[in-house]
């Protein structure tokens, strides 16, 4: 199974995306662009994983969610990837919800806790580039020059819809099909409940 450790994104927001890409997609060379209803933030790439490890590497991660609290997270900016080069991946920023930076430091935290304990579980050495939280949007099919690059990040910037409360982690399988990848959630995971959020329910 070709699995993934991921957040899911609100239908809001891939709404917006969805409008943005829409208006935009035709000023800009071609370029594979993704489905927003597959919009997904992810943690931690598996791969190829053996079915038979599929409820340990389950546990694993439930018990890492249990121990990580929940953050406030926003969409908001582009980027491309590689920086200051002909792009290759077009995507937009992931950014803490709130005025201070402590919910995008909890969302580090939450990547490097739940990806330690998946990959131990199947027995794989994680990836060891730094996590760059993204949604990734689309890939060119040349790499877009410079003239390109700067019109999809004016376009592109600006914020996404409203900022929303993480609670819980999925497990995603993937299915490489001619149309585009196809997404299964296996499992979700729920986050320890923080008192902010606790408060900010009681008050709605």
């Amino acid at each position: 199974m070709r699995l993934f450790l991921a957040l899911e994104i609100p239908t809001a927001v891939k709404d917006a995306v969805s409008a943005r890409i829409g208006g935009e997609k035709h000023h800009l060379p071609a370029t594979r662009w993704v489905q927003p209803v597959g919009l997904h933030l992810t943690l931690a790439f598996l791969g190829e994983t053996a079915e038979e490890l599929l409820p340990r590497l389950e546990g694993a991660v439930e018990e890492a969610c249990s121990a990580s609290p929940e953050c406030l997270l926003a969409v908001v900016g582009a980027g491309t990837f590689p920086p200051k080069k002909p792009a290759r991946v077009a995507w937009l920023g992931i950014q803490s919800g709130r005025s201070e930076r402590r919910d995008l430091f909890a969302l580090m935290r939450l990547q490097r806790t739940v990806e330690k304990a998946a990959f131990e579980a199947v027995e794989k050495k994680p990836d060891r580039r730094p996590f760059h939280p993204h949604l990734t949007l689309g890939r060119p099919r040349s790499p877009w020059p410079r003239q390109a690059t700067e019109h999809f990040l004016a376009a592109f910037g600006g914020t996404y819809g409203d900022p929303f409360p993480v609670r819980q982690v999925q497990l995603v399988r993937s299915f490489l099909e001619p149309e585009g990848a196809r997404y299964e959630t296996l499992g979700e995971y729920a986050l320890q409940a923080t008192r902010d959020n606790d408060e900010n329910e009681q008050g709605d």
